[in-house]
């Protein structure tokens, strides 16, 4: 690391510092725990040179040139250094920093990016001959020093050194009190919690000078020796985003962090003075906008200050040109040499072309630095602003380009719909960082913390289109979705259940299309339906006045399980995938029900033109979504409990329904603005997490209310069971939750614990892994398979009975009805109010069938009785008949035979008699 110095010959002190047995080390320990040691004592030597003034011309591995154009300066940044190196080995002892220093001052010539002179030789020289921790001046640099409050000077024997012909004398400066030297510990009080105000995540660029002085103060005080530093600067110029940096990096290493905001009441900032200077350490304190307004508060200020140097504790206050006065008197009285105060310059050409390329995503081109330059004056805030609109401007550019070079060559597609998707990402990206610098940016400046006690996390539900602002990770799928929209009139988004396509759809496409993600796309109406049962009349009244329109299809595979009527499905495949310039329709489907497509040719001819499908994220869009989403709402999430989650997730097929979950009972069991990794353990990880938060509110039910939410989850369950088990939709009125106090009791209690969704009138569970992760359902869902079967056509009974007006043909009769009426007599709590009075109607219909049998029957057996009576009576009658007849007939062959022959008898001769012959 070198810097070309321009001054002129003149009277310089030279520290030269390198680290005693680095050779043997490396032997010992390798290059790479050498490469980590030299590292580490590049990083304090320069942090502790620049803070006392001086410049790092030179870094030779285990040996740095330091140039100071002070004495003072110089002996000062020695003998830190010296305790800074030593304070580092007790921190890690594994990278044991003994270092010992050199100093000479007198005349050297800047010569080629360096110096010449004897008084860098004599450095040197000094430096060979000290031993680790040991300060070794000349008399030269102790003349031109003089004495200094706080140190002492200790004559050495004189030196003998090669190619000198007198000894050199010098002098073993170290400080006027023994200081025991310790490592840095965690604060008690420390919960490394930030302050909202402090918290921010805007790009920070330029000021790493300043930075590095920051780190070197707070190195120091949490090591002990405790003091007060000033930033000064213009409005505008990013003070409390440089002391927000060091907040970041003080609450990694465990301190509290306290912010007293100065621009607000006077009174509450008073108080905060008041209640600082009893913080114990290590701590870090920002006191931000001191100005003649907070004069009333000098005094607490003043013992602020005082009494942080008697402890682990950094004072860092922010002043803004020109200086009060009595801030003035102040930072003279504590800082007479100047060193603890810096003042803000404008950023660079060169940091202005960084924040440029931070927010457009690449390296610009086309940056009218010159403009920007002269506009803003370097000033990071307005800076900001003007690139922020010269970004989405250059982005949006780029977008439109790709999008009408993507619509002309569809042949040609990959191409082109590739760089357009790079295009949509990087737009995405500027709009997001441009939404956090204005969040951060629109704050007052007394800080009005953020809210935490929204939640971020989504748990089971699915994000929707509201939900845009926290939903993170998923950016290049987006991208990639948005790409494929060009010139296309259907887009097949696939994958599957858990894998988050619903909400990639919703709170993705949508909102980046209604910000205008593709040309005039902010223009196009944008409908949301799911099939359900009845996707036709789905899509009536998703029905638009005309113009370009977008509309989404959620849950596809609803068309195959939730539609019974085969007609009603064939013609909503028909009517969606019928030509419609004006028109993109997105489908997103289950990737399991994929091949059910192909038995509708138009359908699975759209499906393999253009589709996207959805994989798992990868760990750095995982970490997007555990992060992001927390710091909108206020939110910290500890990085250990980040890469936890990701390790347990990454690669996880369904993982993202649990992570949501995992993430919502975080924030629930939360540490102020705090997910920790203390309270993750503490769940037992994410595979359990679904059934924790199902035990959880189930836990908050009455016995009753238990009852009601078991018949309640199994009707919104569908009759798959294990990892086929998909929830139904069913009206709100179904649940009876108008009448029946306690089920809209469970109704509340289960949606606020994201186990349901409610909306547009109807409920549903929030994701299927609801049934294939918590046991307790999944135990109900397989005890009767059969019977839910059965409950389930009795559900689409009783509603089609009511929707034909309670026609008694539509009830149940016979068989079906008897076992109905079986199976309900033990589970009768599960049935709602239309139910019964269904099975009641069809019972009191079959019981007047009945009983109009049982009267036809008894007539009919009185009309038989009638009828055999009067068979008898005719049959008696006809048989008197039939023996009276007989009768007559036979006295009157008895008087014909009496009259022949007297004999009374009927004879061959009477018979001749009449033969003809």
């Amino acid at each position: 690391m070198t810097s070309a110095p321009t001054e002129v010959a003149a009277v310089r002190t030279f520290l030269i510092a390198d680290v005693r047995g680095y050779t043997a080390f490396t032997q010992q320990h390798g290059d790479e725990a050498a490469a980590r040691l030299a590292g580490r004592f590049a990083e304090i030597a320069q942090e502790g040179v620049e803070a006392c003034g001086g410049e790092l011309l030179e870094l030779r591995g285990d040996e740095a040139l330091c140039v100071f154009m002070s004495a003072r300066n110089a002996l000062r940044a020695a003998t830190e250094l010296a305790d800074a190196f030593s304070e580092a080995t007790v921190d890690d002892p594994a990278l044991p920093l003994g270092v010992g220093f050199g100093l000479d001052a007198g005349e050297a010539v800047p010569v080629a990016g360096g110096y010449r002179g004897g008084a860098l030789n004599l450095a040197a020289r000094l430096c060979s001959k000290a031993g680790p921790g040991e300060v070794l001046a000349s008399d030269g640099v102790i003349h031109l020093a003089s004495t200094m409050d706080g140190m002492s000077y200790e004559p050495t024997e004189p030196f003998e050194m090669k190619g000198l012909s007198e000894p050199v004398r010098a002098v073993r400066v170290q400080p006027a009190r023994t200081r025991t030297t310790k490592g840095s510990r965690k604060s008690d009080l420390a919960n490394a919690d930030l302050p909202p105000e402090l918290d921010l995540v805007s790009p920070f660029v330029g000021r790493q000078k300043e930075l590095r002085w920051l780190r070197w103060s707070w190195r120091r005080a949490r090591h002990g020796h405790g003091r007060a530093v000033f930033v000064i600067g213009a409005p505008g110029m990013g003070r409390t985003r440089l002391t927000a940096e060091l907040a970041r990096e003080a609450s990694q290493d465990g301190a509290s962090v306290t912010y007293i905001g100065c621009a607000g009441p006077t009174d509450g900032a008073i108080g905060g003075l008041e209640g600082a200077a009893s913080l114990e350490g290590p701590a870090l304190i920002i006191v931000d906008d001191l100005s003649e307004k907070i004069q009333r508060g000098r005094e607490a200020f003043e013992l602020l200050l005082r009494g942080a140097q008697a402890r682990e504790v950094l004072v860092v206050a922010t002043c803004e040109e020109p200086l009060a006065r009595w801030v003035k008197d102040l930072t003279e009285q504590f800082d007479p040499d100047g060193i603890a105060r810096r003042r803000l310059e404008p950023l660079s050409a060169h940091e202005v072309v960084e924040l440029a390329t931070l927010y457009a995503g690449a390296s610009p081109t086309d940056l009218p630095l010159s403009d920007l330059m002269e506009d803003t004056g370097g000033s990071p805030e307005l800076l900001h602003a003007y690139v922020i609109d010269w970004a989405v401007g250059h982005v949006s550019d780029r977008l439109n380009a790709s999008a009408t070079r993507a619509g002309a060559q569809r042949s040609g597609l990959h191409a082109a719909e590739a760089d357009l998707a790079v295009t949509v990402a990087e737009i995405e990206l500027a709009r997001e960082r441009a939404r956090i610098h204005g969040m951060e940016a629109g704050r007052t400046t007394a800080g009005a913390p953020r809210s935490a006690t929204m939640c971020p996390f989504k748990g089971l539900a699915t994000f929707d289109p509201t939900d845009a602002d926290l939903f993170f990770g998923r950016e290049q799928l987006i991208a990639e979705m948005v790409a494929r929209s060009v010139g296309a009139r259907f887009l097949g988004v696939v994958g599957p259940s858990g894998s988050g396509k619903s909400s990639a759809v919703r709170a993705g496409l949508m909102p980046a299309l209604a910000s205008g993600a593709l040309p005039g796309s902010q223009e196009w109406s944008q409908r949301l339906i799911r099939p359900g049962p009845h996707p036709m009349a789905e899509l009536g009244r998703a029905a638009g006045e005309g113009g370009r329109s977008i509309l989404v299809i959620d849950q596809f595979e609803e068309t195959f399980t939730a539609c019974t009527d085969e007609d009603e499905r064939a013609a909503f495949v028909q009517a969606i995938t019928a030509d419609a310039e004006d028109r993109v329709v997105v489908a997103a489907l289950r990737a399991d029900f994929y091949g059910r497509c192909a038995g509708y040719p138009s359908l699975a001819r759209l499906f393999g033109m253009t589709h996207v499908l959805v994989g798992p994220m990868d760990e750095q869009e995982l970490r997007r979504a555990i992060e992001l989403p927390a710091r909108r709402a206020g939110l910290r999430v500890e990085p250990s409990l980040v890469e936890a989650l990701v390790g347990e997730v990454a690669d996880e097929p369904g993982g993202l329904p649990l992570l949501s979950t995992t993430l919502l009972e975080l924030w629930q069991r939360r540490d102020g603005r705090m997910l920790t990794m203390e309270r993750y353990r503490e769940t037992g990880g994410v595979r359990a997490a679904v059934a924790r938060l199902a035990e959880d509110a189930y836990a908050r039910l009455s016995p009753q209310q238990q009852i009601v939410a078991r018949a309640m989850l199994l009707r919104l369950a569908g009759t798959e069971i294990g990892d086929a088990a998909m929830g139904r939709r069913v009206p709100l009125g179904e649940l009876d939750v108008d009448h029946d106090p306690d089920a809209a009791e469970v109704l509340t209690v289960l949606a606020d614990a994201r186990m349901l969704t409610v909306s547009e009138g109807s409920v549903e569970v929030a994701h299927d892994a609801l049934l294939r992760e918590w046991p307790r359902l999944r135990r109900w869902l397989e005890e009767d398979v059969d019977g839910r079967r059965l409950h389930h056509h009795l559900m689409e009974a009783a509603r089609e009975w009511t929707a034909g007006g309670e026609d008694p043909a539509d009830l149940y009769r016979g068989a079906r009805l008897a076992t109905a009426m079986d199976w309900t007599s033990q589970h009768t709590v599960e049935l709602n109010e239309r139910e019964r009075a269904f099975l009641e109607q069809s019972r009191e219909a079959s019981q007047a069938e009945i009983d109009r049998t049982r009267r036809m029957n008894r007539r009919l057996k009185g009309s038989l009785v009638g009828v055999a009576v009067f068979l008898v009576v005719a049959l008696v009658g006809a048989s008197l008949a039939l023996q009276h007849r007989d009768g007559g007939r036979v006295q009157t062959i008895g008087r014909t035979s009496r009259g022949g022959d007297g004999s009374g008898t009927i004879g061959p001769a009477s018979t001749r008699g009449a033969d003809p012959r």
